[in-house]
């Protein structure tokens, strides 16, 4: 995959990581910023249990687990680790109430972070995530530019296609899981409380439109597409006004707002893997 501090910059002006520099001027310095990288060749359950692990082992949820709002936003398949990882802490977070018949410790920490962060979730931002697939392609170049050189092995890249393809099942199944683990974020009269949100490319990525409108079928999200952006540069915003950061503000501002959140501490750095950001995958 390419490095996410290639992603989430200004567009033509490389030097400028707008999560990190942007979202505190407008939302306070009290945010915590993360960027994750990882890599994806071993698959989606690799890298979701890293994370699980990663999330339980560090010291940001705090002793009896998260306590902050949490928003999570994602680019392409960082969107759909995201949501494998939403599906994950709901399974683990299922074990709870199992608690008076666990013994193992690090299964009890697990399962005690992982409804924590449910219960914290408050919103989902995905830029141009293929919910419900994407155009297959067999333009090396296009696969080897967006999704990384580990692709270019064609058994690897065949499969990897079939479960990322418009109509995929894997896909299917996921979207369905993904809402059911939802209900963490509701209220006792079910009213959603975790938003969603999207924005989806408008232009082709030389010749292709990898996520055409028909891929948000699934979503259940208010979405907008952006005639001005293709696959790649749909992270980029040409400037605060730009749709790209316009949309993402409005949208933790209206979190911020809700949950009356007051500014506290600065970005912080989660060992190597979050660097620097709102909690942002691509």
């Amino acid at each position: 995959m390419r490095d996410c501090a290639d992603t989430w910059i200004q567009r033509h002006k490389p030097g400028v990581c707008w999560p990190r520099d942007w979202l505190p001027q407008h939302l306070g310095r009290g945010i915590r910023v993360f960027l994750l990288n990882y890599r994806i060749a071993d698959g989606f359950a690799s890298v979701v249990d890293d994370l699980q692990r990663r999330l339980v082992s560090s010291n940001l949820s705090g002793e009896g687990g998260w306590h902050r709002p949490i928003v999570l936003v994602g680019h392409s398949l960082g969107g759909i680790v995201m949501k494998h990882l939403v599906v994950e802490l709901d399974r683990k977070a299922q074990s709870f109430t199992q608690l008076p018949n666990l013994t193992d410790r690090r299964e009890i920490d697990r399962a005690t972070v992982s409804k924590s962060f449910l219960k914290c979730l408050r919103g989902c931002f995905f830029y141009s995530v293929p919910h419900g697939g994407l155009v297959v392609t067999t333009d090396l170049r296009l696969v080897t530019n967006v999704f990384g050189e580990f692709i270019s092995e064609k058994s690897l890249r065949d499969k990897f296609f079939q479960d990322l393809s418009m109509g995929s099942k894997s896909l299917e199944e996921l979207s369905a899981d993904f809402a059911e683990a939802d209900r963490y974020g509701s209220d006792a009269d079910n009213v959603r409380q975790i938003k969603l949100s999207a924005l989806l490319e408008g232009k082709n990525f030389t010749g292709e439109r990898l996520i055409p409108e028909k891929s948000m079928q699934t979503f259940v999200g208010e979405f907008k597409t952006l005639l001005d952006s293709d696959h790649t540069d749909i992270t980029q915003p040409i400037r605060q006004e730009h749709p790209i950061y316009k949309q993402l503000l409005e949208f933790l501002l209206s979190i911020q707002k809700s949950e009356k959140i007051q500014p506290v501490a600065s970005v912080d750095q989660f060992h190597g893997l979050y660097r620097r950001w709102f909690t942002f995958c691509s």
